[in-house]
């Protein structure tokens, strides 16, 4: 079970509403809208005997999160989860990885779905690691098409000459794919198909993509497809000439057409990923960013949550919630946060929360190990494991050689409250503090990132970061 390797690319909770089929007059057909979403979606998910699955989706604010399911009985189970329905179509994908032992090699499966703004409930079934659509009417499997483009990315990264040369292969793949979808009610897959295919074009020469035309013409964000890349790359790109000082509260210079409001609400998504990202904190541009989206219709609706992502935590609830999170240590001896900051003085500390299961944070252990860590930083391992999987945290604890190596009590009341606070979603997080368990940064960089050691290294100056 523990082979599961999650294939994250580059990241939903509520109340069901059923769709109403019933016939109506035709004037009244006239006036309805193009179509009714409902506000939630209901997994049903089949799986055999010690059988799981792992889903990867995104939030209303693009935040991976993950929803899992694994059947512990000895007998075939069905789960329901119900979640509520942040997009408008939410594409999902699933990853499974093993390790060939005697190869010595990993074989990999990857499947990809989209739902759409009518579906509300998606029946999956599990076999042998490969997911089957029990109803197909309901959610399409777009795996085929996605897994083509992702082998044509590959031959471009690896490729060492002139990326042109991909141009030809590429706009074949787009009339491929143009062609099988070209049924009306494949509208949606034809759209992916051309989010898929700007996006790789991109990648080959910028200059060929019309991206300001995309961000007025089509809603590009689609949860976990390429459209989301293609806003933050037209942001990337024309920061310095959107000229937000120029815009008027409703989002755009003139906002009278549903052209305009495309383009707000592309672009707002954009602002916020700009707005989220620390190094843009310095830029003289933030402020005029940061006030434009305050005017904008996304942000009105959504204020609490959008503060919450581009101001800092509140410093004492911090304080408050850490100090209260339930931890063991190797011998499964209660101990607190306060205990641990007095028998190992330091003057920043950083915690590793991290999971045994999690590749990506022994991973980033590793690094860590090859690393000429700053003296003034203690790492403090906090492992998110469930308590099942006690056990296993310990066996596998001294192969990793952590100084600091804590279990969190992820379920329990205090720890889960400390987790909700810092919107924590997935593993590795690193939270950077200081000897005061003041926080300096509650979402710092992953070991892999080159500023996760610059930062370190001049961690004294964090106050002007």
């Amino acid at each position: 079970m523990r082979f599961v390797v999650l294939l994250l690319l580059t990241i939903v909770f509520f109340s069901s509403c059923k769709n109403d089929h019933s016939e109506t007059p035709e004037e009244e057909k006239q006036s309805e809208p193009e179509w009714v979403m409902s506000d939630s979606i209901t997994f049903k998910v089949e799986l055999a005997p010690e059988e799981s699955l792992l889903l990867n989706l995104e939030d209303q604010y693009f935040d991976h999160f993950l929803l899992e399911w694994e059947n512990e009985s000895d007998k075939d189970s069905v789960f329901t989860t119900t979640i509520p329905r942040y997009h408008k179509v939410q594409k999902i994908d699933y990853g499974y990885g093993m390790w060939d032992s005697i190869q010595k090699k990993a074989s990999f499966i990857n499947q990809d779905f989209i739902i759409d703004s009518i579906t509300d409930l998606v029946h999956l079934k599990v076999l042998d690691r490969k997911i089957e659509l029990v109803d197909q009417r309901s959610t399409m499997d777009i795996t085929g098409m996605e897994n083509a483009y992702e082998d044509l990315r590959a031959q471009i990264y690896k490729w060492k000459g002139d990326d042109t040369k991909f141009i030809k292969p590429l706009d074949s793949l787009k009339n491929y794919y143009d062609s099988m979808y070209s049924k009306e009610s494949a509208g949606l897959n034809r759209t992916l198909n051309e989010f898929e295919y700007f996006d790789k074009l991109h990648g080959i020469d910028p200059a060929l993509v019309p991206l300001d035309s995309l961000m007025r013409s089509n809603d590009l964000m689609i949860a976990r497809s390429a459209g989301p890349f293609l806003v933050f790359k037209y942001i990337d790109n024309n920061m310095n000439s959107i000229g937000f000082e120029l815009m008027n509260p409703s989002g755009s210079s003139e906002a009278s057409n549903g052209n305009d409001i495309i383009y707000e609400r592309n672009l707002a998504y954009g602002v916020l990923r700009y707005l989220r990202y620390k190094d843009n904190k310095g830029n003289n541009l933030y402020p005029e960013a940061r006030n434009w989206l305050k005017r904008t219709k996304f942000y009105q609706d959504n204020k609490e949550q959008i503060d919450s992502q581009i101001e800092q935590l509140d410093n004492t609830e911090f304080k408050k919630l850490l100090s209260n999170i339930e931890l063991v240590d190797l011998n499964l001896d209660k101990v607190t946060m306060s205990q641990i900051i007095k028998e190992n003085p330091s003057p920043y500390y950083l915690i590793d929360l991290w999971a045994t299961w999690c590749a990506p944070c022994l991973n980033g252990m590793k690094l860590m190990k090859k690393m000429n860590f700053p003296k003034n930083v203690t790492v403090i391992s906090i492992s998110t494991d469930y308590e099942k999987d006690t056990a296993l945290w310990q066996e596998q604890s001294p192969e990793l050689d952590l100084k600091l190596n804590y279990l969190m009590k992820v379920k329990g009341e205090n720890s889960q409250k400390f987790i909700d606070f810092i919107e924590m979603n997935s593993v590795p997080r690193y939270l950077l503090m200081d000897k005061d368990l003041n926080i300096i940064d509650a979402a710092f960089y992953q070991p892999h990132e080159p500023n996760f050691i610059n930062k370190l290294r001049d961690v004294n100056n964090h106050t002007s970061w």
